[in-house]
């Protein structure tokens, strides 16, 4: 191998006939073969560090990524659970005030129900009939209020027991398939088709079905 190959450097004729150094002529270097292979060889060992040297920049740089990207997870969750505890701060006054409306309005609707009964208690006499009237319609009043915001009465006399509803105090001494109730001791009440308080009832045996 010659001086000019172990320095790296080929020299040559370029077309303008001056000897110049290869890194400064566009002519590529004429070289053997075993110039050509350790040329080959120390490009791709350049090649080689310089791929090891980002890749570990790369895998350096890994951490801080993810990092980052979990920070921004953090952020993400903590803005759901602020919106999520206002939506149910929101929810829970929007019921309250609802509640409060309905509230009010049913209170509305007794107000007329207090205006009988004073104007009953200011009527003057002795007369029974007279206060009985006036009570009856009162009554009357207040028991439609009452089933126009939901509640039903049970009435429950000649019909079948239903232990669900009804809740017997007495029974009645007889042999019956299906008993039924005799007496009503107390209403029972029902508000939007569940029950409110049960009926207290008297129980016994169906005559109707005894006789058949």
């Amino acid at each position: 191998m010659t001086k000019q190959a172990e320095k790296g450097c080929y020299a040559r004729t370029c077309d303008c006939g001056n000897t110049c150094s290869c890194g400064e002529t566009n002519q590529q270097p004429d070289l053997s073969g075993e110039e050509a292979v350790e040329t080959v060889a120390d490009a791709a060992t350049v090649a080689t560090a310089e791929t090891v040297v980002n890749g570990a920049t790369a895998m350096a740089d890994q951490p801080d990524k993810m990092q980052q990207e979990l920070e921004q997870i953090q952020q993400q969750y903590l803005r759901l659970m602020a919106d999520f505890e206002n939506y149910k701060r929101r929810t829970r006054n929007d019921l309250a005030a609802a509640g409060k409306i309905a509230l009010q309005d049913f209170m509305g609707t007794l107000l007329p129900v207090l205006d009988n009964f004073e104007r009953s208690l200011e009527v003057g006499g002795d007369s029974y009939e007279a206060f009985k009237t006036g009570i009856d319609m009162i009554y009357r009043q207040l028991t439609e209020v009452l089933q126009q915001a939901g509640l039903e009465q049970d009435n429950p006399l000649g019909k079948p027991f239903d232990p669900a509803i009804h809740e017997a105090v007495s029974l009645v001494e007889g042999e019956s398939d299906h008993p039924v109730v005799k007496q009503m001791f107390r209403r029972g009440y029902l508000f939007r088709g569940q029950l409110l308080r049960p009926s207290m009832v008297q129980v016994g045996p169906d005559n109707q079905s005894t006789e058949n």
